[in-house]
Order: C-alpha cells, then sequence, then structure tokens
C-alpha cells in the first residue's frame, strides 16, 4: 500500500507541477499515467503549457517508427510533440529523436555504438541484434564494447533534419527477457502493444515462470474496466490474431495488480515479472 501511495503521490506532483509552473516540456517516465489522471478528473492537458514531451523509459514507437498504442493515446488526449529517447546510466549519453521521429540520433563525438549478432558479428542497417556500446565521453569508468541486453537496430541515411550520423531503432527487447512459447519466440513489447491497444483492459502484469518441463510459461494478470463485455474472449481473439498464441489470463482488481508493479526504491511502473532464473 506504502508504494502505491508513493506512485500516486508523485503523479499528483507531476500534474501540479504541470499546472502550475507552466513548462513547454515534459521530459518523464509517467506521461502515459498523467493523461489517464487527467481523463479521470476532467483535466483539460491541451490547456496546459506543455507543447513537447520527451518520453522516457517506455517506447512510443512501433519497430516500423510509426507510434504505438501508447505514443497514440498520448498524443490523442494531449496536442504535443512527442520524441521518443533511449539512455542508460553506463553510456551517459541519450539517443534522441529530430520533430520527423526516424529513430534517436548518434553523438558520435560521445559514443561509439554496434549491433552485433549472438556470434559477435557486425550487422547491417536494418537487421536487429543486440547494441554494444563503447564511451567516449566517460572518464571515471569508461566501457569497451559493453552488453547493453537490448535488441535494436539502426539506420544510416541520411535524416530529413539534414544530420548524417545514425540513428538507433525504438528496443523492441530485452536480450534476457526473449520468452519462447509454444513454439513462438517474441519478447514482453510485443505482448504490452497488444494489451496497450485494448479498451476494455484497464491495467495488467505479465509474470514470466518456468513449467515443471523448464520451458517458459506466460501469465497475464488483468483488471477489466468497469462495464466490459467478453473482454476474456475479445483479449483472447487479439492475442490469437496478431502473435498467435494465447497465454493464460487470471483476472483481479486495479489494486491487486498497481500494489504488483510497484517496486520498493522505484519510480518506474513495472509491467512484467520475470522469475525464469
Amino acid at each position: 500500500m506504502k508504494k502505491i501511495i508513493l506512485f500516486i503521490a508523485v503523479l499528483l506532483t507531476s500534474c501540479s507541477q504541470i499546472f502550475a509552473q507552466r513548462p513547454t516540456s515534459d521530459p518523464g517516465h509517467e506521461n502515459h499515467y498523467e493523461v489517464l489522471y487527467a481523463k479521470e478528473n476532467n483535466l483539460n492537458l491541451n490547456q496546459s503549457s506543455v507543447r513537447k514531451i520527451i518520453c522516457i523509459g517506455e517506447n512510443i514507437r512501433e519497430t516500423d517508427l510509426s507510434l504505438n498504442t501508447l505514443g497514440k493515446r498520448i498524443s490523442e488526449s494531449w496536442k504535443v510533440e512527442l520524441y521518443s529517447t533511449y539512455a542508460s546510466t553506463e553510456q551517459q549519453t541519450a539517443f534522441t529523436e529530430c520533430k520527423h521521429g526516424k529513430g534517436g540520433h548518434h553523438h558520435a563525438d560521445l559514443l561509439i555504438f554496434e549491433i552485433l549478432d549472438d556470434e559477435g558479428n557486425q550487422l547491417p542497417p536494418g537487421v536487429a541484434g543486440e547494441l554494444v556500446i563503447t564511451t567516449l565521453g566517460v572518464e571515471a569508468m569508461p566501457l569497451l564494447r559493453y552488453n547493453t541486453g537490448d535488441i535494436c537496430t539502426y539506420y544510416d541515411e541520411i535524416c530529413e533534419c539534414g544530420r548524417t550520423t545514425s540513428r538507433l531503432s525504438p528496443v523492441s527487447g530485452r536480450k534476457q527477457q526473449m520468452i519462447k512459447y509454444n513454439g513462438t519466440t517474441l519478447y514482453p513489447q510485443a505482448l504490452f502493444n497488444i494489451l496497450n491497444s485494448m479498451d476494455c483492459i484497464q491495467d495488467y502484469i505479465i509474470n514470466l515462470v518456468k513449467n515443471e518441463l523448464g520451458s517458459d510459461n506466460v501469465q497475464i494478470i488483468i483488471a477489466l474496466r468497469q462495464g466490459s463485455v467478453n473482454a476474456e474472449s475479445q483479449i483472447k481473439q487479439g492475442l490469437q490474431s496478431a502473435l498467435r498464441i494465447v497465454p493464460e489470463l487470471k483476472f483481479g482488481s486495479l489494486a491487486e495488480i498497481q500494489k504488483l508493479q510497484v517496486d520498493e526504491g522505484k519510480r518506474k511502473i513495472n509491467k512484467l515479472i520475470d522469475k525464469r532464473k
């Protein structure tokens, strides 16, 4: 309960600061929850001063660079320019989109990056592999060919903004989070995109465990929106149609799921619990 209260306090503070301080840009983790909070409390975010949002920690684009469900929900409710960014503590820099939204721009003076296959071979543009970085701007603890575990690709054609450096795609998944379920290989992000697109789902969390045979088992705990009709059937059809799998579904209360999503001492909401290790 303390975890949920802490998150709500952070969310209330974030929303109140937007209207009180009138910033023109909003960088943060909880932009989607700001939208949900505003809707439930009849707040018009378009009356705020924010015109640009830099989304941190959550993908807002598909691998083809179009907005995913999360990005669409924010942009439909909040008439702002959305910018996706990718960063980590280790690299001490970020790949951030320009206004054209064609991937995160590489800062070649701060970082060298490679996209490698499982054998350590460099992959060409457009082919997904693991992101490996070498830091140039970190003095205390520089990294040489550091394996990030993130799966993505890159683009090397000149951007519409005129920059000539490479651009990084959205992350399609974490290497260690790869799921092999009933003959299908996928990453949690694919599940997130399907579940986020369903209006009958209020919130959810995904549990990954090993079964008695050592194979991956996927359980999705879902809180349904009040008044949802034939929701379970819709969810199963959506998963089967998009991914050719139907994981185990379990239904619970919103409070139960929100309690599972918040880790002690962490601000970011976690929709995945991986217990396969």
